[in-house]
């Protein structure tokens, strides 16, 4: 049952008790997106490409209530595309301004370059380097893991592609059929602040709503 205030941002992202959706953000096919939103006390900020698109506020407790068993993060289902470098910081909102740097590409957990300062708070980090047509996907935390879930109008399920790869020689397709992957884990982001960030690059508009990622 969705919240009965969804937070809007820019018609691109929304946001319910249990679900956050960002679909229309990817308006352009076929070119890489750096897409965040961060939470900040009760303000929602949504970037493109490290600029600020849109703003609201409102109390949304992203937790395990309305009946809910639990609260885990799951990347397609509706999304037909490719995408690379996610990462999930729990309790810091890492973009606040009008606009900030992208790092490029997201640093590993224990990186040897540009070490990431709030490494501590960082939940999941995938970048989706593995061989090609791999259906296991590894997490650099190692707090979770990854399996494919739904069942789709056909046999595509989601693996690690070279076709495209925003960083890397790998990441991530989706085929958009109703097939996803969940973690193993967990995560009750509750009232606190977050970060939510990701490459994503689709190829086909499938005219499903609302082509969401998260």
């Amino acid at each position: 049952q969705r919240h009965k205030n969804p937070i809007q941002l820019n018609g691109n992202c929304y946001a319910y008790d249990r679900m956050m959706q960002a679909g229309p953000a990817y308006s352009l096919l076929n070119v890489w997106q750096h897409v965040a939103i961060t939470r900040q006390g009760n303000t929602y900020r949504m970037y493109v490409n490290g600029s600020k698109v849109s703003e609201t506020v409102q109390t949304t407790n992203f937790n395990m209530d309305n009946g809910a068993t639990d609260l885990r993060v799951l990347i397609g289902a509706e999304f037909t595309g490719y995408l690379d470098d996610i990462r999930l910081t729990k309790g810091l909102a890492r973009y606040t301004g009008s606009s900030f740097t992208i790092e490029q590409p997201l640093s590993d957990v224990t990186p040897t370059v540009n070490p990431d300062p709030n490494v501590a708070s960082v939940e999941t980090l995938s970048n989706f380097e593995g061989a090609n047509g791999a259906t296991t996907f590894t997490d650099s935390t190692g707090k979770y893991t990854w399996s494919t879930q739904g069942s789709g109008s056909n046999a595509e399920v989601p693996v690690i592609s070279s076709n495209f790869a925003r960083f890397g020689a790998t990441s991530l397709y989706l085929p958009g059929n109703g097939k996803y992957i969940k973690t193993n884990q967990n995560l009750s982001l509750g009232t606190g602040n977050f970060t939510i960030e990701l490459w994503a690059m689709r190829i086909e508009d499938n005219g499903t709503r609302p082509n969401a990622v998260l």
